[in-house]
């Protein structure tokens, strides 16, 4: 298992990611969005999820999320902003 996150808020969707409920990842995101204390530690994992479903068999039908994610991160990856939080479940997976 991942390293879950400190905050309370973010542990379901890490825990998700990890055990590979890409869909409930995915389904959690949304509103988790407006009430994490960094966008990017929502924002990073519900790319994953994405981008592992966009993968495998009907991948087409997350093309548009894909696209709406990536639209979102663009701000912070310009910036060259990160997650500690994603990192750090990176890290130990």
């Amino acid at each position: 298992m991942g390293t879950l996150p400190q905050e309370e808020v973010l542990r379901p969707l890490y825990a998700a990611l990890d055990r590979g409920e890409l869909e409930r990842a995915v389904g959690l995101a949304p509103g988790l969005l407006a009430i994490a204390r960094n966008p990017l530690d929502v924002l990073l994992p519900w790319q994953e999820a994405l981008e592992r479903l966009a993968a495998g068999p009907g991948g087409e039908a997350y093309a548009a999320a894909l696209e709406e994610v990536a639209h979102r991160l663009a701000p912070y990856q310009a910036r060259g902003e990160l997650s500690q939080v994603y990192l750090a479940f990176q890290g130990h997976r």
